[in-house]
C-alpha cells in the first residue's frame, strides 16, 4: 500500500464515522485530570492552583 492508498482509506473511514476512537496516552489524561483538579479549587487558591500548574507542566515535559 502506498501513502496515498492509506489517506484515501483514511478519508473514507472518516466520511463513513468507521475511525476508531483516538487512544491518547495515559500522561494526557494524568496532565487533564490534574488541570480538572485545579478548576475545582477556590478562587483565592492561588498557591494550590500554581502547584497543580507545575504538577501538570511536569507530566506535559516528560512527554
Amino acid at each position: 500500500m502506498t501513502l496515498i492508498d492509506d489517506v484515501l482509506a483514511y478519508a473514507r473511514a472518516l466520511d463513513c464515522g468507521d475511525l476508531q476512537p483516538y487512544n491518547r496516552p495515559t500522561e494526557l489524561d494524568k496532565v487533564i485530570e490534574i488541570l480538572n483538579d485545579a478548576l475545582s479549587l477556590k478562587a483565592n487558591s492561588g498557591g494550590k492552583i500554581k502547584a497543580k500548574i507545575k504538577e501538570a507542566l511536569e507530566v506535559i515535559e516528560r512527554l
